[in-house]
């Protein structure tokens, strides 16, 4: 999920793979494993930073996050999350979906699932969401497997980034 903020699905699935080429472990046919909290945590920022291709700022995001997952070794609450750098609601959202640990989480500021409810002629997606509650992590992943595609410009490249649609956190 940070790996993921503010740049393209393609962008994000190309840093993944060089964190996993650069600090992935084993060979499961074929297939690395990824890296353990605690190997990542034990990583400089630098070192991460050049190894993964990402800003400073991001890769110091990865640290943190590492870190306090290797230290608590299980998953932080939401406050724990919210409290690091580079780390806002829509992260948190995200990774509560993906770990199924809030079944209501719903990332409103989703440039994807704003598509898909504008698509369906949704505009105001907070309030529209609510009708959904306790529930609103299934339908955020049904919207993003509706997802139209980004509008094409005149050259036939999506006009903008994707996901998060505002700045995860504002602190240098």
């Amino acid at each position: 999920t940070v790996l993921g903020q503010r740049v393209s699905l393609a962008a994000a699935r190309v840093i993944g793979s060089r964190l996993m080429a650069s600090f992935g472990t084993g060979d499961i046919a074929g297939l690395r494993l990824f890296p353990a909290p605690a190997a990542l945590a034990a990583v400089p920022v630098d070192e991460l930073r050049d190894a993964v291709g990402t800003p400073a700022s991001r890769a110091r995001t990865v640290h943190e996050v590492a870190s306090l997952f290797a230290d608590l070794g299980s998953t932080p609450d939401r406050e724990q999350l919210l409290a690091l750098h580079g780390v806002g609601p829509w992260t948190v959202d995200l990774l509560e979906i993906r770990t199924g640990d809030d079944r209501d989480a719903f990332p409103v500021g989703d440039m994807v699932l704003q598509r898909s409810m504008a698509a369906a002629g949704i505009v105001e997606v907070a309030s529209a969401s609510a009708a959904w509650r306790p529930w609103r992590s299934y339908a955020a992943v049904r919207l993003w497997a509706m997802d139209p595609g980004p509008r094409r410009g005149a050259r036939g490249r999506s006009p903008g980034r994707s996901v998060p649609a505002q700045a995860e956190d504002p602190r240098p």
